[in-house]
Order: structure tokens, then C-alpha cells, then sequence
């Protein structure tokens, strides 16, 4: 245990930043000189972690888990060959059409892996499912425009990320309430994000219009900004902050669709933001505060 947590600390001071060089999200993004690069590299790390869940679900499967559904390990074995196909075509940066044709493909049988995946009432395999989703997600944020299908509305982006922010919502109050036995105020802080997010994804799904979406989000910008707060004011485990890293990252991405700082999800100009966006951080005695990285 001791050797575990050594491991993560250590790689967490690795990969982290001094929490005082850390600059607002929306101004690294604008200091950026060439987004076409950045975005690649986003898609081919969420590639590579989207590979690597699939592998690890199956070694688990396997080697821990003895029995399972029928048909699952081959149909884990197909998605994670589509991925691999996937890669190679992304690398080899031809045809936009193939990409998007192989892409779609690709997230079809992803979607309906976890959806499998999720109706086995399966505790375990629904925690599995949750993390491919994420990195799914995150791999068709991060090659936006280029895989949205003909006639898409730049709205349907926004759709899948505040559903993915209501799950990692949920799946963060869920882990709270399991290891959490020091720090009620954080905890209820959790819990109201929580239901802003549900609430704010039932009106994207609505279709309701810009003011609307950027009112119902300040709900959740507030909220969130609450849970980053006192999580960093305490001396709480690295693994909550992990875990509240990935909740922060769809949480600012939704920040950028609907202030219109990204993709125009919403046609209205871009609003300038009023504060910076929140960041984890975390805290080693002697040695410093460090953000975790996006």
C-alpha cells in the first residue's frame, strides 16, 4: 500500500505544475500559435487511453473476473480492433471522409459496448463502461469538427458533453459517499453540483436557447467552483482529486461551448470570462502546490 501511494504521488509531482505558473485554461488556449496540432495531440492521447481501457478490461475479464457474459469477450476483441484501425487512420491524416466514415463506425460499436456493458447489473462493469465512455467522449471533443456527420448541429456536441458531465457528476458523488467520512461540507457541495448538472443536461436536451443555457450553467459553474474550493483547501486523498480532475475537464469544455469561446455551439458572441477556470490542486508538506494537469 505504502508503495502505491508512493507511485502516484511521485508521478503526480512529475507531471503536475506549480500551482502558481498555472495559467486560466481559456488564455493557454488562446496563446496556443497552432490548435490543429494541439488537437491532434488530444485525439491520439485519447486514443491511446481509450485503447488501453479496452485492454485492461479484457486482461480483468480474464485473468480476475472468471465468468462473464456470453459474447462480451468478442465483442470487446471487435471494438478494441476498430480502435486500432482508427488509429492508423488517424495517423495517416488521408481522406477527412474516411476518417469520419471509420470514426462513426468506431463510436457505434463503442456506444454499444457500454450500453452492454451497463445492462449487466454488474457494479464492476459499469464502472469499465463509464471510463470507456469517458475516453470516447473526450476523443470526439477532441476531433470536432472533423467526424461530425453531414447536417450535425454544432448543438449535438454540446448534448453529449453535459451528458457526460451529469454521469462523471454522479459517478464522483457516488465515490464521495463511499470514501469521504471527514468533510460533510464537501460532500453536500458534491451533491448540489451534482443535481445542477442533471438538471442543466435535461435542458440542453430540451433545446432551450442561449440564455437560457448560459443561466442554467452558471448554476453549475458556481457549484463546481465550490466543490474545487474546499477539495483544495483540504488534506484529502490524491485519488479523490484524480477523480474530480476529469469531472473539471468536461466541466470547463462545457464552459467553452456555451460561452462561445469554442466551437459556436450557441450563436451569440463570446462572452468574456468573468473568473478563472477551476483547477485541482493538491498539496505535498515541504515540497509544494501542484495543479493536476489537464
Amino acid at each position: 500500500m505504502f508503495c502505491t501511494r508512493t507511485t502516484i504521488l511521485l508521478a503526480a509531482i512529475a507531471l503536475a505544475t506549480p500551482a502558481a505558473a498555472q495559467l486560466p485554461r481559456t488564455q493557454v488556449q488562446r496563446n496556443s500559435s497552432n490548435p490543429s496540432a494541439s488537437s491532434s495531440a488530444s485525439a491520439n492521447r485519447w486514443l491511446r487511453q481509450l485503447a488501453n481501457d479496452l485492454d485492461h478490461l479484457q486482461e480483468d475479464l480474464l485473468f480476475e473476473r472468471g465468468k462473464f457474459p456470453q459474447g462480451l469477450q468478442e465483442q470487446i476483441d471487435q471494438v478494441a480492433q476498430a480502435v486500432a484501425h482508427f488509429q492508423t487512420v488517424q495517423a495517416q491524416r488521408g481522406d477527412p471522409a474516411h476518417l469520419q466514415r471509420d470514426f462513426q463506425e468506431m463510436d457505434e460499436q463503442i456506444h454499444e459496448l457500454v450500453n452492454n456493458l451497463e445492462k449487466t447489473g454488474d457494479s464492476w462493469l459499469r464502472r469499465q463502461a463509464s471510463r470507456i465512455r469517458y475516453s470516447d467522449e473526450q476523443l470526439h471533443y477532441a476531433l470536432r469538427p472533423q467526424t461530425a456527420p453531414p447536417g450535425a448541429s454544432p448543438r449535438e456536441l454540446l448534448v453529449r458533453q453535459a451528458h457526460l458531465l451529469e454521469t462523471t457528476a454522479r459517478d464522483l458523488r457516488e465515490l464521495a459517499a463511499r470514501v469521504n467520512r471527514r468533510d460533510g461540507s464537501l460532500d453536500e457541495a458534491i451533491r448540489e453540483f451534482d443535481e445542477h448538472a442533471e438538471h442543466f443536461h435535461g435542458v440542453v436536451e430540451k433545446g432551450a436557447d442561449a440564455e437560457h443555457l448560459r443561466k442554467d450553467f452558471q448554476d453549475v459553474d458556481d457549484a463546481w467552483h465550490q466543490v474545487v474550493e474546499l477539495l483544495n483547501r483540504s488534506s484529502y486523498i490524491y485519488y479523490l482529486r484524480s477523480a474530480a480532475q476529469d469531472v473539471n475537464r468536461v466541466h470547463n469544455q462545457v464552459h467553452e461551448l456555451v460561452s462561445g469561446h469554442h466551437d459556436p455551439v450557441v450563436e451569440t458572441p463570446a462572452v468574456p470570462p468573468q473568473r478563472r477556470r477551476p483547477a485541482i490542486q493538491f498539496e505535498i508538506p515541504g515540497i509544494g502546490r501542484f495543479q493536476i494537469p489537464q
